[in-house]
């Protein structure tokens, strides 16, 4: 009989150990979650008109962003090219890197000489 009660005390022991230790081997880390789903802002940055057009390194952060497209739009009144891209936010005041298709946005703003959302062209 006091075997019996060891043993059943034993049993429930490893029970509620087994139980605790599966509720958080399978519980999602919510730090990771976050940081892989997390949703990196848009901000404006000029081109420097020295690098390649579509390299993220060749772009730097506005200091006071435009607080719309028409902002945007009107940024750079000077002739040239690329002007503003709108893009991912990066490290050391620049971009993000470009995506494929930021980057043929780029490309295909300035071939055809029409802004986009993303790609702000200076006047000519």
């Amino acid at each position: 009989m006091a075997l019996t009660k060891k043993v059943m005390g034993v049993v429930a022991a490893i029970a509620l150990v087994l139980t605790t230790v599966l509720t958080f081997a399978f519980k999602a880390d919510k730090n990771v979650n976050n940081k892989a789903g997390k949703t990196l802002a848009s901000l404006w940055y000029e081109y420097d008109n020295v690098g390649p057009r579509t390299s993220a390194s060749s772009y730097n952060i506005v200091a006071t962003q435009p607080s719309n497209d028409g902002e945007a739009s009107e940024f750079c009144p000077e002739t040239g090219e690329v002007c503003l891209i709108k893009a991912p936010e990066g490290t050391s005041g620049h971009p993000a890197t470009f995506s494929p298709t930021l980057q043929t946005e780029i490309n295909t703003a300035v071939s055809s000489d029409t802004e986009t959302a993303n790609v702000k062209l200076r006047a000519d």
